[in-house]
């Protein structure tokens, strides 16, 4: 009976597409790939010196931080990004950014337990590891070398609480991501590639290419 449910729900999703979205059934029937590269850092390497940004300050945010986000026009899903994640994973591993008083960008990092919680699961850290992810900085305060700045601060702080790896992860057509890892010190260990099957959109093939720092 479920799987039966199932499909019912499978051509109900392509009969709506077939009348809303052409292009999006289109890549559902097609399945989808995208790769990604991993980098990582044993936390008692020592980190190249980079400018810390003028004004620059980093916080571990709480819950009155991310209610205080303001609207901002130019990053409309921002805020509603970052309260998701603040439900699924509490705030007791997001840090902001601030230049003088304003937020201007927000970083994760992530210890095993919580990275398990990921779907599909990518990395599969262990014990004493933990990921720096789903970093954002706002689009008023880009190119001032925030990124690789809060990575290096997020470092230090990693390895004071027990942490001795860290990981992160940027698609491959993220340049701008990927420069800033290497800039605050991380080193490319490999990749992940998905795929997502032909017409099977809650499946996804992780083939995970990469070896410890």
């Amino acid at each position: 009976m479920a799987q039966t449910h199932s499909w019912l729900n499978k051509v109900r999703t392509i009969l709506r597409l077939v009348r809303e979205d052409r292009r999006q059934l289109w890549r559902l029937l097609r399945g989808q790939s995208f790769q990604m590269f991993v980098y990582a850092l044993p936390v008692d390497s020592v980190l190249p010196a980079i400018r810390t940004p003028t004004g620059a300050r980093v916080k571990v945010l709480s819950e009155d931080d991310f209610a205080a986000l303001p609207d901002d026009p130019d990053a409309p899903g921002f805020g509603r990004q970052q309260f998701e994640r603040v439900r699924r994973y509490g705030t007791v591993c997001a840090y902001g950014v601030y230049l003088e008083d304003a937020l201007a960008h927000v970083t994760w990092l992530l210890p095993p337990a919580l990275e398990a919680m990921e779907r599909p699961r990518l990395l599969c850290l262990k014990e004493g590891e933990a990921e720096i992810t789903a970093s954002e900085t706002l689009p008023r305060y880009r190119g001032r070398g925030l990124y690789p700045y809060v990575i290096q601060q997020i470092i230090g702080m990693a390895r004071d609480g027990g942490v001795r790896t860290v990981y992160a992860k940027a698609r491959r057509e993220n340049l701008s991501s990927r420069t800033a890892l290497v800039k605050a010190g991380l080193r490319e260990v490999g990749t992940i590639t998905v795929i997502t099957p032909p017409a099977m959109p809650g499946k996804a093939l992780v083939m995970r290419r990469f070896h410890a720092p």
